[in-house]
């Protein structure tokens, strides 16, 4: 399920600050969950912040629209790291679950192909792995190689990248 924008936009709304501009003003382009985040952590530090973005609603690709008379979501729909929204809202003394339910999916995804079968992607590599096999064995290893990186940046914790501290 698509986290409410407006949780997000009322956090924002709640610690905004107005007035004239000066140095420690700050303009974020684009306002995605990433534009969001970096306007809330630059808020957090003392700054005035303006938060663009060429729609007219926040929340990036976490768009709910509709055409002919259907409902789509345009994404993302599965939030995989949710302790980044609680950084987030503890930045300001908050609780994400008071503003936001995340509710567990099983499976993340489902990929349907046009032979029938049918692909799960869940939340444990274990499991994704047996996906993989049932398709292609040798792709297993290939899999495994993808995360070996980015394993090591999640599991050093939300606030580190390879190169060192993220500031708050």
């Amino acid at each position: 399920m698509t986290p409410a924008p407006s949780a997000i936009q009322d956090l924002a709304a709640r610690h905004s600050k107005t007035g004239p501009a000066d140095p420690s003003d700050v303009l974020v382009i684009g306002a995605g969950f990433g534009g969001i985040a970096a306007a809330l952590r630059m808020r957090a530090r003392g700054h005035s912040v303006t938060l663009v973005d060429r729609l007219d609603a926040i929340g990036g690709r976490a768009q709910v629209f509709e055409r002919g008379g259907f409902r789509h979501d345009a994404g993302p729909t599965v939030i995989t790291a949710p302790f980044l929204f609680d950084e987030l809202f503890e930045l300001f003394g908050e609780r994400r679950e008071d503003h936001l339910d995340f509710r567990p999916l099983d499976p993340w995804y489902r990929f349907h192909f046009h032979d029938g079968n049918q692909f799960d992607y869940r939340a444990t590599v274990e499991d994704t792995n047996a996906e993989i096999e049932r398709f292609s064995p040798r792709d297993v290893a290939g899999y495994a190689g993808c995360w070996r990186h980015p394993g090591r940046f999640l599991r050093s914790g939300s606030r580190s990248s390879p190169t060192g501290p993220l500031p708050v």
